[in-house]
């Protein structure tokens, strides 16, 4: 869970951020009502807001958007986001084209250079993730793997049933998801699954087990 005070400060980035707001627009406004703060001090609080998502930027893509690092170049441009960054990304998506239309199993070579150019301008643990596209007829799934979707689609199906059937446990989790990812949004299994990264699985899961769920018997 991830909490703010709420400081005078917070109130009024609230209200700034009634509508779009320029990010130069919000340090402008903090900077003529503290005054004796250093500018330092004012971005990293207005940064820490967007780490922890009490601000939502226009250039993080949204999960139903198929082409997301074209998104983000795309409003980047339109933001006037420095051309600097903008030629490091355009680099960066024509070496991800690039890799896209090899073989699958093969450029490993492109694959780490791509991950070099990635880390040149942003250092992350995992820069890149290998998705595989959710309009390709072409893919074939074994036995045990249908078996296990078919066992989620079951899931998902309870949550929708009528309010008065649903299964208590997992009407709580769909409020946790909803609490986390809000509606309609498409969120990658491996991390909504996830403890660390994502909520976690289903109370009554035992593989993978959920750390933070606990069920109370009266």
């Amino acid at each position: 869970e991830v909490s703010v005070r709420a400081t005078s400060v917070f109130y009024l980035i609230n209200e700034l951020c009634g509508e779009c707001v320029a990010y130069q627009e919000i340090i402008r406004s903090l900077t003529e009502n503290y005054e004796n703060t250093p500018i330092s001090k004012i971005n990293q609080y207005v940064e820490d807001l967007i780490d922890k998502e009490f601000l939502i930027s226009n250039l993080r893509p949204p999960m139903t958007v198929s082409d997301q690092f074209q998104y983000l170049i795309a409003q980047a441009e339109s933001s006037q986001i420095p051309n600097e960054f903008l030629r490091a990304c355009r680099k960066i998506q024509y070496q991800i084209d690039e890799y896209n239309r090899i073989t699958i199993g093969k450029g490993e070579y492109k694959y780490l250079n791509l991950i070099e150019t990635m880390n040149e301008l942003i250092k992350t643990s995992s820069p890149l993730q290998v998705d595989t596209g959710l309009d390709d007829f072409s893919i074939q799934l074994d036995n045990e793997t249908s078996l296990a979707i078919s066992e989620l689609a079951s899931v998902f199906t309870y949550m929708a049933v009528p309010f008065a059937k649903r299964l208590d446990h997992l009407e709580k989790y769909k409020n946790v998801f909803l609490e986390r990812y809000g509606y309609e949004r498409e969120i990658p299994l491996l991390e909504m699954l996830c403890s660390s990264a994502g909520i976690g699985a289903p109370a009554t899961y035992t593989n993978p087990s959920n750390e933070f769920f606990e069920e109370t018997s009266f």
